[in-house]
């Protein structure tokens, strides 16, 4: 009887089908936009999704990138957990550029998803960061020193009932050049 039963179990196991492999990742590319240094923005979801029939555990996860440490994920997938047929999960990425120079920089990553019967599936993360000076340029402005509280009133000239100090005066051409400058960058990175 016991070799019947093996007989049996034989003649099913060669007859069943393979599993298929199919796994989705939407989306594949985030670009996070312009950000203040050390501001996180609101999370990003990509989903992962076991479009075949086999099982998909997921091996790993690789960082790569010169600027990996601005973009974190959540745990939506953990490593080692599996996605049979039809299932999905959703990993949430953030955005914090870290610097501290004037000017925009730009930021990238690639987060490598490591699956078993699929194998690996990139996913890019972008996004810029930028020094925000405009609370200092508008109490130069005001001539205001937000620290003290004091009146910084050195008088070069009056606008509109506000006097500017030779300090604001600077401070503004400075500003309006590094503006410039990021609108140039910008629309030259657009036609390149």
């Amino acid at each position: 009887m016991a070799a019947l039963a093996a007989f049996f179990f034989a003649l099913v196991s060669v007859n069943a089908a393979p599993c298929s492999v199919g796994l989705t990742a939407v989306p594949t590319t985030i670009d996070f936009g312009l950000s203040n240094f050390g501001a996180t923005s609101a999370y990003q979801y990509v989903t992962f999704t076991n479009t075949g029939t086999c099982p998909e555990t997921l091996n790993s996860i690789d960082i790569t990138g010169d600027t990996y440490s601005s973009f974190s994920q959540n745990s939506g997938c953990a490593v080692s957990s599996t996605l049979n047929a039809g299932q999905s999960c959703t990993v949430g990425f953030q955005f914090t550029p870290q610097g501290n120079i004037d000017g925009v920089t730009d930021f990238s990553s690639t987060y490598t998803f490591n699956f078993s019967s699929s194998g690996p599936i990139e996913i890019d993360l972008n996004g810029s960061g930028r020094n925000d000076n405009s609370a200092a340029l508008l109490a130069l402005i005001n001539n205001k020193d937000d620290s003290s509280g004091c009146d910084a009133t050195a008088s070069t000239g009056a606008a509109g009932g506000k006097s500017f100090g030779p300090a604001a005066l600077g401070l503004v051409v400075i500003m309006g050049l590094v503006l410039g400058a990021v609108a140039i960058r910008r629309g030259t990175r657009k036609r390149g």
